[in-house]
This record gives structure tokens, sequence and C-alpha cells, in this order.
């Protein structure tokens, strides 16, 4: 494994510069471009959504050839540059697509959360105006049969195989159309806040914007392309779509879409997708560390002492050495929780017990805490893996971005300014 002193996330992009992108930062279509010429046979989306559950898997090859056909039948269609589409939808290979190829088609994605009522959708799509709508099947009804999407001049199409000639994979022009590209300052998404302090409002990233922090968020973890990350939390929310999305097609790594968070299908998809950079909240962390120590201490109390004593040595020689031993020394007990194959754990969306987070490094996890906003990208800390702090959201990310606490008080407690090319 490389060291992450000194390393350059972005060391193979000058090799590009002038053939697949001119500006400062690519745009996440000459992005994935990139990728596919680098990695063309990796495995990049995967879901298991086959006949009983079995595993389906496209190439970067593969998934470009979907995007490039999808986003030729959106400007067939009439799509204009700098148009929006909204995609509401689980996660999914079918939204991936349809993601990436309304950003090929020069247009502007506003994702939107599958929770939420219809009325609440109608009520943010009035306000993007999209001009079209890709929705899974619960709500295509809906939108496809319903007044609203025609009252706003949106075609609504489908993420589900049940409707065939509405279907995301299934829509094909007959002539070749005219794309004007955006550029990498132009808008790529438009995210909608919760509305927890009120009525939700849109955030406006552009390509720089998420291309930029994807890679500022590698100086402090590195990335494989033999890395397999699990998009088990909603995709639409930027945390989802940077940190694991994105950040999955920078460098040719495999996404295995969940659509559940019913334990036994989870735990299927870590087991049998080969998980290693899993993403989650403080929940879901909180609830895999008390079922593993459960485990423990129902072997006994032997059992359980000499356990502990081997966790505290493991998490001693890590912090100490810089070496990993938990992973082999726990191997049996990580494998019965279906995370033998876990890398690196990144925890945000709230604050986590320091607990939990020493837990997990003490069994031969890395485990990252981050901290961001939706107008940041949305991360803008990270703790790195090699020179971790328990009690700390991490580090801020030097070459990228200047942070400062305004108006501190005795205890330096103010607020987080922040500028960068991750900033909205």
């Amino acid at each position: 494994m490389k060291s992450i002193k000194n390393y350059d996330p972005c060391y193979f992009l000058p090799e590009f510069k002038g053939s697949e992108y001119n500006g400062e930062w690519p745009t996440l279509p000459e992005l994935f471009n990139i990728t596919t010429r680098r990695f063309p046979d990796n495995a990049c989306f995967t879901d298991f959504e086959g006949p009983e559950g079995s595993r389906n898997s496209l190439t970067y090859s593969q998934v470009k050839a979907n995007i490039l056909a999808l986003a030729n039948f959106l400007a067939a269609k009439g799509l204009q540059h700098g148009d929006r589409v909204a995609v509401t939808g689980k996660n999914s290979p079918e939204w991936a697509t349809a993601y990436l190829a309304t950003l090929y088609a020069g247009g502007v994605v506003c994702p939107l959360d599958y929770a939420l009522h219809e009325n609440e959708l109608e009520n943010l799509m009035n306000t993007a105006r999209p001009k079209f709508l890709f929705v899974d099947d619960e709500k295509y009804d809906h939108f496809a049969q319903g007044s609203f999407a025609k009252s706003i001049g949106c075609q609504v199409y489908s993420l589900s195989p049940k409707h065939r000639e509405e279907y995301v994979y299934n829509l094909k022009a007959n002539t070749k159309a005219e794309i004007t590209p955006a550029t990498v300052d132009e808008l790529a998404a438009i995210l909608f806040t919760s509305g927890t302090t009120g009525v939700p409002k849109g955030v406006m990233l552009t390509h720089k914007n998420l291309v930029s922090d994807c890679f500022a968020a590698q100086t402090k973890m590195i990335l494989y392309p033999t890395d397999v990350f699990y998009a088990l939390l909603p995709i639409h929310h930027a945390y989802t779509m940077l940190a694991v999305f994105i950040e999955t097609i920078s460098v040719g790594a495999e996404v295995v879409f969940g659509k559940s968070l019913a334990v036994s299908r989870m735990m299927k998809e870590l087991e049998e997708g080969h998980i290693t950079m899993l993403l989650g909240v403080p929940l879901l962390f909180n609830k895999l560390a008390a079922g593993i120590l459960k485990g423990i201490r129902d072997k006994g109390p032997i059992v359980y002492g000499i356990m502990r004593f081997l966790m505290g040595l493991s998490y001693f020689i890590k912090k100490v050495f810089r070496v990993n031993p938990g992973k082999k020394i726990f191997k049996a007990v990580l494998k019965q929780a279906h995370i033998a194959t876990v890398r690196i754990a990144i925890c945000g969306g709230g604050p986590l017990a320091s607990s939990v987070f020493k837990f997990f490094n003490e069994m031969g996890i890395d485990f990252v805490q981050g901290y961001g906003l939706t107008e940041t990208s949305p991360i803008i800390t990270l703790n790195p893996v090699e020179h971790f702090k328990i009690q700390s959201v991490g580090q801020v990310f030097e070459k990228y971005e200047q942070m400062k606490i305004l108006d501190p008080d005795e205890n330096g407690i103010g607020e987080i300014a922040v500028k960068g090319c991750m900033v909205m």
C-alpha cells in the first residue's frame, strides 16, 4: 500500500490534458471518459437484482455505451444546454446512468429524495422546472399519467424495467443529436437540502466544485481501482453522491448499489460484493460494533478478556508503529460480521462516539470521520487514515481550501468559515 505522505491523487490527469479536457479540472463526463480509457474492463456498476438475487455487473466500457445512448436520446428529445433533469429513485445502476447521461448531454441533474411524498416531489420540481424526470416504479404512474409533469413541460421516463418502452436502458434515438457540453465552471447538479430550518433550498454545485472535492478527499486516504464501494445510503444525498459515487468513478473502482437496509440483504451484499469501502452514518456503525461485541461476550468472560487485551494491543501497535495487525488477528470475527474485506469505513452525517471509532481501528479497519455540508460539495475535512485522532473530524485540505474560526470564544468555539474550489 502507498503512503499518503506527499501523495498526489491527481498524478494521472496531466497525461489527459489537451486530449480529454482543457480546463483547470475535468468536468464529470470528462473524468468518466478518462477513467474509461484507463480501466475499460474494470467492473463499474454492480447490483444484486438478477434472478434469485444474483449479481449483475457492468464494465466501464458498457456503462459509457449506455450513458452515451441515453445522452443522445435526451438531446434528440429536446434537452438543451443547461436544462435540468430530475432523478428520483432507490440506489441503482439506472439512477447513476441517468445522472451521468444528463451531464454528458450538457444538462444539470437534480437528484431528488425518493422517500418524499409525490406532493413534496412536485413542490421541488416546481422550483427546479426539469425538462425530464427519471423515476422509480413506485411513483412512475403518478407522474407519467398525472397532470403535473405535463403542466411544467416535463417528459417522464422510468428507472424500472417494468416499463419497457420508457425504461432508461431502452431509450434510443434514431439519429445523432447535437450536444453542447458543459464547461467545468458551469452547473452540474442542484441538490435540495432537507429543509430542517425551513423550506428546502436548491444548492447549486458546478463540475469544478464536485471534481475538486473528490480529489481533495483523496489527499487524506488513498483509493485504488481494485476498491469496491457500497452505495447503501441514499445516493441523492451529497454525502453518498460524492464520497461513494463520484469517488468510485474517479479511480476506476466498482460501486455496489444497495437498495435496502434490511439486515439480511445488507449482509449478503457486503460479503458477496467483497466491499472494501463502507460508508455509513453513526447508527450503522453503532449497530455493527454492538453486534460484534455481543458475539464476543457470548463466548464467556475468559474469551472476552483475551479479545479485549488483543484489541488494545492491536490499537497500540497501529498507533505507535503504523502497522495494522488487527485484520489478521480478528479475521474470523470480521468474517462472521461480513466485513472481512472492508479496508476503510467512513462515517459522516452526525457525531460518532469515540469508543466506536476506536473499536473499528482496534479490529483492523481503518476508520475515517469527516465534516462538511451540501454547500461545500460536501467534504471539507477528513481524519487521515495514517495519522488519525479519535475525537476529531479531521484536517482541512491544505492545497484546496482555507478555513478559520470566526469570533472564537475563550474555548476556541466560533463559526467555521471556509473558502475553496469546492464551495458553492
